[in-house]
């Protein structure tokens, strides 16, 4: 019963806040699997994200988690996360980052810190991440023109991970992203797919 009131209360606030501050809505899925286990893990959730001011960005998101496992799938209505970004420019080409993700009880916690460094077409991301341990990551994007972007992520620590993506931006502020990452030592692979609106 306190899963349910603690999704309930997210609805209410992201409604209320929604009225108030221009924002986008966001739908992300990822499969994740492994070609050592049988289970393939389905994550998916909805969030809804304001930039209050051009430094700092809000976002809560409710998510899902299904698990294909053959003898025993389950299906899991996760805790609700808030995730809060800020930026803050050191010259025309240089910011300082800070990035934080949080669930209640600490069940998921995330916290990044880094430099960006912007040359046009060019975003370059040096930062250390706290998740489950620490970790460096690297990010490299690349504008192929106003519509599209590439990019790559590798975040360093025992298990690597490598991370490819594609997006797209149209009118109205609308983003579509295709992602795809698997770990250095090939246990884990998965795909993302993200929209915003």
């Amino acid at each position: 019963m306190t899963q349910l009131r603690k999704v309930l209360l997210v609805i209410l606030l992201v409604l209320s806040w929604g009225q108030k501050a221009q924002g986008a809505w966001i739908w992300e899925t990822q499969v994740v699997n492994s070609p050592y286990h049988s289970l393939r893990v389905y994550l998916s959730q909805v969030g809804y994200a304001w930039q209050p001011k051009e430094e700092l960005q809000l976002a809560l998101y409710l998510p899902v988690q299904y698990g294909a496992e053959p003898n025993a799938p389950s299906l899991q209505v996760l805790a609700p996360r808030a995730r809060l970004n800020w930026s803050q420019p050191i010259d025309s080409a240089l910011s300082g980052e800070l990035a934080l993700q949080l669930s209640p009880k600490k069940e998921f916690l995330s916290l990044r810190s880094g430099v960006k460094l912007l040359s046009d077409p060019l975003a370059v991301k040096f930062s250390l991440l706290y998740e489950d341990g620490l970790a460096l990551q690297t990010d490299l994007a690349f504008a192929v023109n106003e519509r599209w972007a590439l990019a790559a992520h590798l975040r360093y620590r025992r298990n690597s991970l490598l991370t490819y993506e594609l997006h797209h931006f149209s009118r109205g502020d609308r983003q579509l992203s295709l992602s795809y990452t698997h770990s250095l030592d090939g246990s884990i692979q998965s795909l993302g797919l993200k929209i915003s609106f």
